[in-house]
């Protein structure tokens, strides 16, 4: 859409169907997505979940992040900038999903207790609840109380839980990525910069402000969310990118937040920053439905 009395130029960025982004195919060692906005509507929320699904592409170990959203702090006065609030959904030790949560520099985590399969999709879903859960159902994680905790979903189904002591994510003020850390995460084994580049391709990735069941996560990761229906767009899914819609390294938000990514590649020093390269070749076909 455009307006003004003159002369008017757009480009279009394209709705490429059956398409997600293969991570692996990034031309030096890290390729990943930078999203332009922080998400909006964090503070204070008592329940979030993250959805991703993630294809292993490689017969070697796979680890790295999928999405992260942190804050970088001073933590300690002494000029170095250190890991301090965030949210992590990544793959380690090797070929495992895991979902943690850094509060104050004190990091929780659940690890799934099923194992990636190369050339497979898998649906990873990581939720922070302070919900009960039910008799015989991971009780460990709060039956009979309100205990905040994190849980982990693979394929909708209930995979691990972990203690998070009783915090809340107020404090996670900035900084996306999809396919690589904003910043190194103490105790999670993950790092702004690993050895190698996540050997992946993600699709469908999804953020809620709402602390998704097991059974709402079955109902709605085998399609794309529409405009109707038990799985329509709604204003809790505060950030969403099929990553299908774009061109070049330009990677369209599928949701309201209208928080666009640039795909990027970086070639050197990439545990200090790195050098951040445009890349358009990510964008490869098929999806995991």
């Amino acid at each position: 859409t455009m307006c003004g009395s003159g002369p008017q130029t757009s480009s279009k960025l394209v709705n490429r169907g059956a398409y997600a982004v293969d991570f692996s195919s990034a031309p030096a060692t890290l390729g990943f997505i930078g999203l332009s906005d922080s998400i909006d509507g964090m503070s204070g929320l008592t329940g979030f979940t993250i959805e991703a699904w993630v294809k292993r592409n490689t017969a070697g170990a796979l680890t790295g992040g999928v999405f992260s959203r942190s804050s970088d702090v001073d933590n300690d006065g002494d000029g170095t900038t250190d890991w301090s609030d965030g949210i992590l959904l990544s793959v380690f030790p090797a070929n495992t999903p895991r979902f943690s949560m850094v509060i104050a520099s004190t990091v929780y985590s659940v690890i799934s207790t099923t194992a990636l399969t190369n050339g497979q999709w898998a649906h990873i879903a990581g939720v922070f609840t302070n919900a009960s859960h039910g008799t015989g159902v991971h009780s460990s994680c709060g039956y009979g109380t309100s205990t905040t905790h994190l849980d982990l979903y693979i394929n909708g189904v209930f995979s691990n839980c972990g203690s998070t002591g009783d915090n809340y994510p107020q404090a996670f003020a900035y900084s996306e990525r999809i396919g690589r850390p904003h910043t190194s995460f103490g105790g999670t084994g993950i790092e702004m910069a690993v050895d190698t580049r996540l050997d992946a391709v993600i699709d469908e990735v999804r953020f809620w402000q709402v602390a998704r069941t097991g059974s709402q996560i079955q109902q709605c990761m085998g399609q794309e969310m529409g405009i109707s229906g038990a799985c329509a767009l709604s204003s809790d899914l505060i950030g969403y990118w099929t990553l299908n819609i774009g061109t070049g390294s330009d990677i369209l938000s599928s949701g309201a937040s209208g928080n666009t990514g640039h795909s990027y590649y970086c070639d050197n020093d990439c545990v200090n920053g790195g050098n951040s390269i445009l890349w358009a070749g990510g964008w490869t076909a098929g999806y995991p439905f």
